[in-house]
């Protein structure tokens, strides 16, 4: 039976504002390490919900409600938290959060200094770690939280020693000196300090039969590899590798090789690898010890982690009931084994459903050969979308008021990426209105569209990229090296000034600062035009985020164009779960009452130099906040027509969890 799709984990970092500056390089690392690298946007990742909760320096953050089916709450405490009772309060309270479990992170030695039980609770001592590895082992104690918390389906009871410590097998050729010596600097870092209580860790001694040691081993444990020049040519290496990959457990490579390997062992591909230095005495740095630990950890939580994922994606109906899942993408050594399956679709397949990313489209041709259909979760729905134009209005709101929904600004980027990667997937064109910022969405725009080209084998521009007047004026050399370095992928479109406004500046092929009211008013006209022709252009329209303040039109820009989007006809999906003004939105259309921060008051209030733009619009002709008031009435009135029902379009309203919002967006553009 098909049942409601729930999120298995999400996980929360708590911190005091005034600890910041000790706690964010650990968050931000966290994150980029349980979500995905918001700079490596094409790498394969854990991708396990993340949020925070702090605050202002004169206030205490907001309660953290549990929409996943489970949540690991790390608060870090120490002096600042301890001082404040307000503070008390607060982390007493949120240690009670139904469907959670609180893991307290001590910063220093005050952090034990409650009465209401949350002493009671095992401590991460971060304040003990020696200075040079802080944060390697403050990420490794807070991974393996995860891990015995949220994945670790095995442990027998809720400790900090062996009975919840993750069982790795040291795999390496016993005549290689390299490998050799890191799996003995591995056991020795393990057994002689307080990496015992994160792993056990067993390497087996030559001479032991292979079936009575070994698999016994292997089958509850996450397998290191070891690669000197001569693991792949060892037997037992191979029958280790073999043997972890038939037990379905996680693998990681390290990567040790000095000169040459003739032929690497091909079942031992399609695994994370991590490169580590070894100098010539076979001496490793503690740093690239604990480097590989991490990489072991991690694997193991993701492998775990898409497990539980797939089988919810499964049971909420997102593919067939009898697809076989993986935790890995398709490989030579599942062939034998899926081949014995007797239940089959009617034309002969098997449907493969592995992780998110998906592989390119020559790889999954060379096991469609062998029966298989190989996709991802997000890739289920098969849509063609080579003939439509999918609009994306997607900025980020505020800090202050992502930091209220417990987002920072990499969430959102997280999101614009995936909504870009599988719109493009799907061969629709998108269409978008942004800058040329280094590093913004634009150019990671552009990388997914030189990325498609190549694994479609096609010249087929699939980015439009509309520039209002005149903002293309500005940079010119930029926009020149944009030109010639993405002219292939990408079609920019530069708007002209709208004839109504010529009259108000000197020359139309000089950059113009809205630096006065006429040319605010200038700037507002030019955007709108430029929007009205982008919308009109598309097929679809998808918004999120967007600026409540600070915007260059006349109305947050989100805002203009879903009015613009609904005048139009055109399909849109609202992603309210990001904050900013498309949040806003959704609940004007749901409330049916204008929200204070979309009032025409409001926004004059918040906008300094609103009024004064407004007021020499007038001057023109143009009455804007009577036309204000009549977009908000289109607004609340709107049926968005996008091929959701009144419940998934609520979900999407609210839903903070991006492979949610993806599976709803393609759910929707399926039913055109």
């Amino acid at each position: 039976m098909v049942k409601k799709y729930i999120n298995p984990l999400s996980i929360f970092f708590v911190w005091h504002p005034l600890d910041q500056w000790l706690v964010e390089p650990i968050f931000q690392e966290c994150f980029a390490c349980l979500r995905r690298d918001v700079d490596r946007p094409f790498s394969r990742s854990v991708n396990i919900p993340v949020f925070v909760r702090t605050c202002e320096d004169d206030d205490i953050p907001g309660e953290v409600v549990v929409c996943s089916k489970r949540a690991i709450i790390f608060a870090f405490i120490g002096k600042n938290c301890m001082s404040d009772d307000r503070w008390v309060e607060y982390l007493q309270v949120l240690a009670k959060t139904e469907g959670s479990d609180i893991v307290p992170v001590a910063l220093d030695n005050t952090a034990f200094n409650f009465s209401d039980g949350i002493e009671q609770v095992n401590f991460v001592r971060t304040y003990e770690f020696p200075k040079v590895t802080f944060k390697e082992r403050t990420c490794l104690a807070i991974f393996h939280e995860i891990y015995r918390y949220g994945l670790n389906a095995s442990r027998k009871e809720l400790d900090r020693g062996k009975g919840s410590a993750l069982k790795l097998f040291l795999s390496h050729a016993k005549d290689g000196a390299q490998g050799v010596a890191v799996a003995i600097a591995l056991k020795e870092l393990i057994e002689k300090g307080p990496m015992q209580d994160f792993f056990d860790a067993t390497d087996i001694a030559a001479g032991y039969e292979f079936e009575a040691e070994i698999l016994a081993h292997i089958a509850d444990s996450t397998l290191v590899a070891i690669h000197s020049d001569s693991y792949s040519s060892r037997y037992w290496c191979q029958r280790e590798i073999l043997a972890a990959k038939d037990s379905e457990r996680p693998i990681i490579a390290v990567d040790l090789i000095g000169k040459f390997e003739d032929r690497r062992f091909p079942l031992g591909a399609n695994l994370p690898a991590i490169r580590i230095p070894v100098d010539a005495e076979h001496q490793i740095k503690e740093v690239h010890l604990l480097a590989i630990l991490q990489a072991a950890l991690l694997e193991s939580i993701r492998f775990f982690y898409s497990r539980e994922t797939l089988s919810e994606y499964r049971a909420a109906g997102w593919f067939p009931a009898d697809a076989f899942l993986s935790a890995r993408p398709p490989e030579a050594c599942v062939l034998a084994r899926l081949a014995a399956k007797s239940e089959k679709e009617d034309d002969g397949s098997l449907d493969f459903i592995y992780p998110d990313p998906p592989i390119y489209q020559e790889e999954a041709r060379h096991f469609e050969k062998f029966g298989l259909k190989p996709y991802t979760p997000l890739t289920s729905a098969m849509l063609d979308l080579s003939a439509k134009k999918v609009g994306v209005s997607i900025s980020e709101p505020s800090d202050l008021e992502l930091l209220k929904l417990g987002q920072t600004a990499q969430h959102l980027r997280l999101l614009m990426q995936d909504v870009a990667r599988y719109v493009l997937g799907s061969g629709a064109e998108l269409i978008y209105g942004g800058d040329l910022r280094p590093g913004g969405f634009t150019e990671f725009l552009f990388q997914e569209g030189h990325a498609l080209q190549s694994r479609l084998k096609s010249l087929k521009v699939h980015l439009t990229n509309h520039i209002a007047w005149p903002i293309h004026l500005a940079d010119t050399n930029d926009l020149r090296d944009w030109k010639a370095k993405h002219r292939k992928v990408a079609t920019m479109v530069e708007h002209d000034i709208p004839d109504d406004v010529r009259d108000l500046v000197a020359s139309t092929t000089q950059f113009l600062k809205p630096s006065d009211p006429k040319n605010s008013f200038v700037w507002s006209r030019s955007l709108t035009e430029m929007r009205k022709a982008m919308i009109g252009g598309c097929d679809f329209r998808i918004s999120a985020g967007g600026r409540l303040m600070g915007y260059k039109g006349w109305m947050p820009g989100v805002l203009e164009e879903v009015v613009l989007a609904i005048k139009m006809a055109k399909p849109i999906f609202l992603i309210g779960g990001f904050g900013g003004v498309t949040r806003s939105i959704c609940r004007l259309i749901e409330e049916k009452l204008v929200p204070e921060e979309l009032t025409f008051a409001w926004q004059l209030k918040n906008n300094p130099g609103l009024e004064d733009m407004m007021t020499f619009a007038a001057s023109r002709g143009i009455d804007y906040e009577e036309r204000y008031q009549q977009a908000l009435k289109i607004v609340m009135n709107t049926e968005l027509q996008n091929g959701l029902n009144q419940v998934d379009n609520a979900k999407l309203f609210e839903t903070p969890f991006t492979d949610e919002v993806i599976h709803l967006i393609l759910k929707g553009l399926g039913q055109f």
